[in-house]
């Protein structure tokens, strides 16, 4: 697993995917579409997709 990071804090994140992993993969869903990713959430418990800027965010059990 990789962690990624986005470099653009201006960004808008109109996608806020909330999910119950903390190792999740990304390929972009129908409107964007890119090669999959393995994105890592850390201790921060959120991360946003290197190609598409879908942010992901760990939900706490």
């Amino acid at each position: 697993m990789i962690e990624a990071k986005t470099k653009n804090k201006n960004i808008l994140h109109k996608d806020i995917v909330k999910v119950n992993e903390k190792k999740i993969s990304c390929d972009g869903g129908t409107d964007f579409g890119h090669p999959i990713v393995f994105l890592n959430l850390g201790a921060e418990g959120k991360i946003i997709c290197p190609y598409c800027s879908k942010k992901y965010v760990f939900l706490k059990k």
